[in-house]
């Protein structure tokens, strides 16, 4: 049996190629109620400022929708979500203005201790361009999908 997830470990952003500004950084973090871990996002920095509130485990296959709004300077996160309306978390505030994103990153952490698996990243404009997958395989952290408008 692996130990839970023991501090927040943020694994996937977008940015800018001009400045570091790093935006729904996508985080997973300690449980709560007896998981594994928590997914987490921050709009701007970390430590991330909104838990999803449901832990997630080890060995399940999730699909996580990640959306960036610049006009509403704000990072929304969804696990399995069905529609747009599904429970998720909002991020909001910090630094404005970043509305050129152009590209994502996945990151591994540099602590060595924690393995992700993450499979079938979609980028879209909209929630249904990322939405709706039902996932093929499974993977430690599960699917990512983002959404940046």
């Amino acid at each position: 049996s692996q130990a839970p997830v023991a501090d927040d470990r943020y694994f996937f952003h977008f940015f800018t190629t001009a400045a570091f500004n790093f935006r729904a950084r996508t985080f997973v973090g300690p449980p709560t109620a007896g998981g594994n871990f928590r997914f987490k996002i921050d709009n701007d920095a970390a430590p991330p400022d909104a838990v999803y509130p449901i832990d997630s485990f080890f060995d399940v296959t999730y699909h996580v929708v990640v959306k960036y709004d610049a006009a509403a300077n704000s990072a929304t996160l969804w696990v399995d979500p069905v529609s747009e309306a599904s429970t998720s978390v909002t991020s909001s505030g910090g630094i404005g203005g970043v509305d050129a994103i152009d590209r994502v990153a996945l990151r591994q952490d540099s602590s060595g201790n924690t393995t992700q698996v993450i499979d079938n990243l979609i980028v879209g404009e909209t929630f249904g361009d990322c939405g709706g997958v039902t996932p093929t395989r499974e993977s430690t952290w599960g699917r990512l999908k983002s959404l940046y408008r």
